[in-house]
């Protein structure tokens, strides 16, 4: 089903409007997520993963806020593939603030954002976002960082090392108390603490319902927290 998704140009949404594009993409990422869990990761799929991530770069950059992208997509997308639209949302307008910014960087940036998280199914989404501390986390949500890292470093040369990293170093935090390699600031990379600031703003602006009035304190909570560093 890849194949035929790849050479049939099935994901060539450029006909399409930003909603009906982004709910036939999930659809794909859904497929593609479905596929990977049952036989793993190959060259077709991640093909089909950067051509889904280019396609949704080019829908989020017609958007000027955070919480109007929210508001278009909910009802188009499964929950992991929100949260891939709302970081790489936040990824791109952060990476464009550096003189070092260029396309090419979001790309890689964007698709970790994209797979990070591939190998994970509900459930594990579930104990993910229960847990109170790494140590509660099971063996494959704990380590599904350098699994996936490790996979898409085995299947395919054309993934950059800069996208590896975030996705190893995704849930890593500034004080050491992240994971898989309970990592400090110093040893976090530039684009990995770029994008755990981007998906961690995402998540809280999210859960406050997009509250103008709370996202001052939203901020001055970020900025007491990522404070070292690159963080």
């Amino acid at each position: 089903f890849l194949k035929d998704v790849k050479n049939r140009g099935a994901l060539d949404v450029k006909s399409m409007d930003p909603q009906q594009a982004i709910e036939h993409l999930n659809q794909v990422h859904n497929v593609l997520k479905e596929n990977l869990l049952k036989l793993g990761i190959n060259e077709t799929a991640i093909e089909v993963a950067r051509d889904i991530n280019k396609a949704v770069i080019n829908i989020i950059s017609g958007f000027r806020s955070l919480s109007k992208l929210y508001m278009s997509f909910k009802d188009n997308c499964s929950d992991e593939f929100m949260r891939a639209l709302l970081t790489s949302y936040e990824l791109s307008i952060m990476i464009d603030t550096f003189d070092w910014r260029s396309d090419a960087i979001k790309e890689k940036a964007c698709l970790a954002a994209l797979m990070c998280d591939i190998n994970l199914d509900d459930n594990d989404f579930k104990e993910l976002e229960g847990a109170e501390s790494p140590n509660a986390l099971s063996r494959k949500v704990f380590w599904h960082p350098k699994t996936v890292a490790g996979m898409l470093s085995k299947e395919s040369k054309e993934i950059s090392q800069e996208t590896l990293t975030i996705i190893l170093q995704h849930h890593e935090k500034p004080d050491g108390s992240g994971f898989p390699h309970k990592l400090q600031y110093p040893g976090i990379s530039l684009l990995s603490s770029v994008h755990i600031v981007a998906c961690d703003f995402a998540i809280r602006w999210k859960k406050s319902n997009f509250d103008v009035s709370q996202k001052q304190e939203l901020l001055d909570n970020m900025y007491e927290y990522y404070k070292h560093g690159n963080l």
